[in-house]
């Protein structure tokens, strides 16, 4: 008969054990938020439940200064119309941008929540049919000394930083190297 083997007992000798090794970049331990405050995050499957998106639509107009009597539904009952996602990007709303991605896009949402109205996509016929976006621009216009303008359309923060540039975005004659290379071609050698 075979005796099992054991292997003997090693105490660990802790002044001998190696430092951690350091987290890669953009794998840093994130901090739990403390217990009872609002880590910025919605709970898991949040999205979900109609009643929350239906909730967050009226909490986001509300917040850009649109008052339920202001809403395209008529009637007894006032219900927020489903915005683009041009003005759900230009508030920085992503979530809920994503939470009608979700639910299979605006006209989807729109069937699911009972035919909410919905904000068109294009702007120029955003500000003439939706009273929602005539709301706004009343706001956050450029006449109430905003940056929204009924003639261009929102656009976020990353796109405003290209506003002010002095190069042009394009490649034209505004360089040697363009300008060499614009002549090269109508000489026939580019």
């Amino acid at each position: 008969k075979r005796e099992r083997w054991i292997p003997p007992r090693v105490d660990p000798d802790v002044e001998r054990r190696p430092l951690p090794l350091p987290r890669p970049l953009g794998m840093e331990k994130r901090s739990q938020p403390e217990p009872g405050r609002w880590s910025g995050r919605r709970p898991r499957n949040y999205w979900m439940d109609m009643r929350n998106v239906e909730r967050e639509l009226v909490e986001f107009w509300d917040a850009v200064g649109v008052a339920t009597d202001d809403y395209a539904t008529g009637g007894g009952s006032k219900r927020p119309s489903i915005p683009s996602e041009a003005l759900l990007n230009y508030f920085g709303r992503h979530d809920l941008r994503g939470a009608i991605t979700a639910h299979g896009g605006r006209d989807s949402l729109s069937e699911r929540l009972g035919s909410l109205p919905i904000v068109p996509g294009r702007w120029a016929d955003a500000v003439r049919w939706s009273p929602e976006v005539r709301r706004l621009l009343e706001t956050h216009g450029v006449r109430a000394g905003g940056e929204l303008s009924p003639d261009v359309p929102p656009s976020n923060g990353y796109h405003r930083k290209y506003a002010d540039r002095e190069k042009p975005l394009l490649p034209g004659g505004e360089g040697p190297y363009w300008r060499a290379r614009v002549a090269g071609k109508a000489a026939g050698s580019g």
